[in-house]
């Protein structure tokens, strides 16, 4: 028995392979990177201590950072909601590797 029994259509030159083209998903940038939305919660969180404030904070500013840098188009924003209440997002509004404060808690 021959290849050409087995396979018939391979020694065929009309047979072409599946258009990839079809198959292609279109990127979104100029790099091919997907991009990021205009902002981003990274963390939302409640402490009862200093030091869990801090260590919260440093947590939640290492992952925004790490974030920021995949598109370099958002800055960081830190906003304190209450004396116990933190939030970092990243957003449009703050310039990449910037971190702004915002802080609602401030005693009237």
């Amino acid at each position: 028995m021959s290849i050409e029994t087995l396979m018939p259509s391979a020694s065929k030159t009309t047979d072409r392979l599946p258009d990839l083209d079809s198959y292609r998903i279109p990127a979104t940038s100029k790099q091919g990177f997907t991009t990021m939305q205009s902002s981003m919660l990274i963390a939302d969180f409640v402490v009862a201590t200093v030091e869990e404030r801090d260590f919260e904070l440093d947590r939640a500013l290492t992952t925004a950072k790490f974030r920021a840098s995949m598109d370099r188009q958002l800055g960081v924003l830190v906003t304190r909601h209450d004396f116990c209440r933190f939030s970092v997002s990243l957003t449009a509004s703050v310039p990449y590797g910037t971190i702004h404060e915002c802080d609602h808690a401030q005693a009237a």
